[in-house]
């Protein structure tokens, strides 16, 4: 196998990114929303029609759903090796991390208000800084914070460490890049064993494997071997997967290192093949929709989470689990819109300033 030169890479673009997103974000919205009965208060309950052995049907998407967390730190390292240019200069990795921050500072600002508003927690010293860049922020914490947001840090660390895993990653060989990528699994889990303050760290090595594929174009070769397989089978080998997945938790065997990288990138190749198989128009669009605001999403769902939880009623109010994922999206989607319009709009008004200013100077 050769390093792949081509930065098309066209079994897995942009198109089919930004859809494996939406994918991703409703597997986490599923994760969340009927993943942790301790999440909700008494009497947001739900009906779940479609029970298997005893387990529902709900709670084994929930449970698979984590793998969501998996697939977005993967796309983030193939995005980053695909454009690698874009992430070697600590001015335009200074731009990405302020946009992102910027972005999320917007959401962290709305919760506050809405904390004001019902009376509820903010936090405050320490709590409130840590809150800026992610942490400390979970359902269980007494105040009000954007819940699910402890990916900020990882995404940070992440960019600012780009440079240094690029470099890491320039080899001409596969052995090579497969023996730095388990040197560095090896150490992060260690890393995130040893304190769990650093957690959020876990994600890395299924970034890293991400820069690897994106080198080594994966999906290429997977292609070339498996194009002809008929939809079914690979229908039931996502199946299989999340079986297979789930087993290696009850087993407690580690998670996110190289078996997590390569279910990741083995569910995300089944899932573009079988978007582009069934060729859905309708459905393509609805997942590139929701994969372009998937972020604002992200951190918009923990509303329902976090506080006093005035609003989880109405989420729940529908009572039948797949009309309650559907009525999350419905009420969740718009406001990532408009949340998305008002970070853009203020961000350019900043960029304005900031050139009025300079202009100005000189």
């Amino acid at each position: 196998m050769e390093s792949s030169n081509n930065h098309d890479l066209a079994f897995y673009g942009k198109r089919e990114a930004q859809m494996i997103a939406g994918i991703a974000i409703v597997l986490m919205v599923t994760h969340h929303v009927f993943g942790f009965s301790e999440y909700r208060l008494p009497g947001n309950s739900f009906w779940e029609p479609l029970v298997v052995g005893g387990i529902s049907i709900e709670r084994m998407l929930a449970a698979f759903g984590k793998i969501c967390v998996s697939i977005f730190a993967f796309s983030s390292g193939y995005a980053i090796w695909v454009k690698a240019s874009d992430y070697q200069s600590f001015k335009a990795i200074a731009t990405r991390i302020l946009k992102f921050l910027f972005n999320y500072w917007v959401i962290f600002g709305l919760f506050l208000i809405y904390a004001l508003c019902i009376g509820d927690q903010i936090p405050v010293g320490k709590a409130m800084t840590m809150n800026l860049l992610g942490l400390q922020t979970a359902p269980a914490y007494p105040y009000v914070n954007v819940a699910f947001a402890w990916y900020v840090a990882f995404y940070l660390c992440l960019l600012l460490s780009a440079p240094l895993i690029l470099l890491i990653f320039k080899g001409k060989t596969l052995i090579a890049d497969i023996s730095a990528f388990i040197i560095i699994s090896i150490a992060i889990s260690y890393v995130c064993d040893s304190s769990w303050h650093l957690d959020f760290l876990s994600p890395f090595p299924v970034a890293i494997f991400g820069m690897i594929a994106a080198k080594w174009d994966f999906f290429g070769y997977l292609y070339n071997k498996f194009k002809n397989v008929p939809i079914w089978i690979y229908a039931i080998s996502l199946i299989a997967i999340m079986i297979l997945r789930q087993s290696l938790i009850l087993l407690n065997i580690k998670q996110m290192g190289g078996v997590e990288s390569l279910i990741t990138l083995t569910t995300i190749y089944i899932l573009v093949s079988i978007i582009n198989r069934i060729r859905f128009n309708m459905l393509e669009k609805l997942l590139m929709i929701l994969g372009t605001f998937n972020m604002n999403i992200w951190f918009l769902h923990g509303i329902f989470f976090t506080g006093s939880r005035p609003l989880q009623e109405i989420l729940y109010y529908p009572r039948v689990s797949i009309l309650i994922l559907i009525w999350c999206f419905i009420m969740l989607l718009p406001v990532a819109m408009a949340c998305t319009s008002l970070q853009n709009s203020i961000f350019n008004s900043f960029k304005q300033v900031r050139y009025i200013f300079k202009k100005c100077v000189r």
